[in-house]
């Protein structure tokens, strides 16, 4: 074979080993450029761009590292392949080599063909690199020829002549090069036949302008938009058309960049449509918890003074239960506002999802197979392990709906690394960084596109009345959002559906799980006057009533600045203040300095209809001494109560 003209620098600052190597690479008809330091030798591939470098090491003033880094440093020189030829060949050496961008490595004392193998590689690789770059240059050039093609059809025989551009495009090989016009035709797809032979016979019928798309099938069964633009040229005396010529541009990129901004504004549409449930839900549930509070304190007030009456203490217990379920309700409410607690915890994914398996195992049945493939190698994350774990629950519960004649259940994870370039083509609003992503797939009857569209919304179910809340899917979409994470799904009707859920990685590690402690018994009353800063009246007189009912008397104030003014004039009696977070005139966050600025230790109680707005969050991070979440049990605030009344005078 011949050799191919290429030119080899060789860097070594003893002059025997320049000689040896000038001998060995001069015989196999490579062309030769030396240098005898590090410094010459950047001066010279600066200056003469070789093909290869052969570097010595150990030089003096400046090594070979440091000649190879700085080579790899300049983008003229960066691409030039290095090969290191050095008597070092300890493993830190060549490491190092190939940490400041060396391509290969020939120790001394080198064996000729060793060397001369080594060189052929990069020589063939060279070749490879540079026909490829010819290649592409030219695959470019055509591909920009090839979006506009242009004809002519004659009449009256109604010849149509494609250029060579317009016949790939529309990929047609015959070696003619007139047709009829329904060769034109023969491309176009059904759906759009009628309109362009409308279009192309008015055209020919007039001289005047005509334009419009069209679509067609390639040879791989894709669709491919056209936009036509063709003119009346030639008409003889009669005014009767003789020729019209015309281009047709590839406009396939155009529309599926269309496609891909509609999809996006359907996506952020859907995503300002969640958002705007979210606050109305958060609302309606932080209202709707304040009532369950009212409602769960006076219903365990009555039932102390009726426990001695059968039925009417089961009266009150299906009150306090009826209560607790709509608690429920209201949290899945929270949940999907995004109104969630921080999330601090440290979670192995990985574990969430097999102790996940292991409880469905029991629930999905035996027609269900559960499959599951964990391939992250970073899998944890910071969330609520419960939370997490009932979207699993919830979803497999589901999937079991839509398999009733069995199927597969399929848990898989993998990392995924999302850049800022990636953001335009996913379907959910996340940062960039580095994410687990959890897919979950069943086999079962899938969803059409409205279905699809609506799965995350609150109360949305495909399940018969009585069968479903509809609260599951947007459940789990508020908790992800609450673990700054996203959800999305895909699925086809009769194939089945995927959700794909993607969690930002964590650094930190999951602590070792410590065993629940008990709940304790009401503790013994402490004693004291408790001041009660809510603007609801129910709420008050629910508070005063159970707190007096166990021994405290009680102060209330329904607004801010009362409770300011009460807690100066009593301050000396008063043992702890519940200050309820939302008021109006002043927040709870303002009543909380002003309190303490008045006395740093005094105890007070937070109290909220849910666990994470903005004031509860900034009072938990101002070192509040505790935080009731409406409704509560009777034992759980009288338990509050005594705890800081109790640490308060220690």
């Amino acid at each position: 074979m011949e050799k191919p003209n290429i030119t080899i620098l060789i860097v070594d600052d003893t002059v025997a080993n320049l000689q040896i190597l000038t001998n060995i690479v001069t015989a196999e008809g490579y062309n030769i450029l030396l240098a005898q330091s590090g410094e010459e030798a950047l001066r010279v591939a600066n200056e003469y761009h070789p093909d290869i470098i052969l570097l010595d090491v150990m030089m003096s003033k400046m090594d070979g590292f440091d000649v190879c880094r700085q080579l790899k440093a300049n983008p003229a020189t960066k691409p030039i392949p290095v090969i290191f030829v050095t008597a070092r060949t300890d493993v830190e050496a060549v490491e190092k080599g190939f940490d400041v961008g060396g391509d290969d490595y020939v120790s001394k004392p080198f064996n000729d063909r060793v060397l001369l193998a080594r060189l052929k590689n990069h020589v063939e690789r060279y070749q490879r690199e540079r026909e490829l770059a010819i290649n592409r240059e030219r695959l470019n050039t055509a591909l920009d020829a090839a979006q506009i093609g242009s004809f002519a059809i004659k009449l009256p025989e109604k010849t149509w002549i494609p250029d060579v551009q317009l016949m790939r495009l529309f990929g047609i090989t015959s070696e003619e090069s007139e047709f009829d016009l329904n060769k034109w035709y023969e491309h176009v797809i059904p759906e759009d036949m009628e309109n362009v032979i409308k279009r192309i016979n008015a055209c020919l019928a007039t001289e005047a302008f005509c334009k419009f798309e069209f679509r067609i099938r390639d040879q791989k069964g894709g669709l491919k938009w056209f936009r036509c633009s063709m003119q009346v040229t030639e008409t003889n005396e009669k005014g009767e058309t003789l020729l019209v010529v015309g281009v047709n541009v590839d406009i396939t990129k155009e529309h599926s960049m269309l496609d891909t901004i509609r999809q996006q504004e359907e996506t952020l549409a859907q995503s300002r449509k969640l958002k705007a449930m979210g606050q109305l839900t958060g609302g309606i549930a932080h209202d709707f918890n304040n009532m369950l509070a009212t409602i769960l304190g006076f219903a365990e007030l009555l039932s102390e003074d009726l426990k001695d009456d059968e039925e009417h203490s089961y009266y009150c217990k299906n009150i306090t239960d009826t209560c607790e379920r709509a608690a429920t309700l209201t949290n899945q409410l929270l949940t999907f506002s995004r109104k969630q607690g921080k999330l601090t915890t440290a979670i192995d994914l990985h574990n969430l999802v097999l102790r996940s398996i292991d409880l469905l195992q029991h629930s999905l049945g035996k027609k269900i197979k559960i499959k599951h493939k964990l391939e992250a190698k970073e899998h944890f994350i910071m969330g609520e392990f419960a939370q997490l774990q009932n979207i699993l629950l919830n979803m497999g519960f589901n999937a079991r709906d839509a398999m009733p004649n069995g199927g597969i259940f399929e848990l898989t994870t993998e990392n995924i690394a999302v850049y800022e370039k990636d953001l335009a083509r996913l379907p959910i609003d996340i940062e960039p960084g580095n994410y687990v992503t959890l897919h979950i797939r069943d086999t079962g009857q899938g969803m059409d596109k409205r279905v699809l569209a609506k799965i995350f919304e609150p109360f949305f179910t495909t399940k018969d009345a009585g069968k479903g809340t509809g609260l599951g899917l947007s459940t789990a979409y508020g908790t992800i959002n609450a673990h700054n994470g996203a959800i999305y799904a895909e699925s086809t009707p009769g194939e089945g559906t995927v959700f794909h859920i993607y969690f930002p990685v964590s650094a930190l590690k999951p602590e070792k799980e410590e065993a629940e402690s008990g709940t304790s018994a009401r503790n013994s009353v402490q004693g004291g006057t408790i001041l009660v800063i809510d603007d609801e009246e129910a709420i008050r007189l629910m508070l005063s009533k159970t707190l007096k009912y166990v021994g405290y008397d009680v102060l209330n104030a329904a607004t801010g600045k009362e409770g300011i003014g009460l807690y100066k004039k009593e301050q000396k009696n008063i043992s702890a203040i519940i200050l309820d977070v939302v008021l109006p005139e002043m927040d709870g966050v303002q009543i909380y300095k002003a309190l303490k600025e008045i006395n740093p230790n005094i105890p007070i109680l937070v109290s909220s209809g849910f666990a994470s707005n903005k004031q509860t969050i900034e009072l938990r991070d101002m070192g509040v001494e505790g935080f009731l979440k409406k409704p509560y049990r009777q034992s759980e605030l009288v338990e509050a109560v005594n705890r800081v009344v109790a640490e308060s005078g220690e």
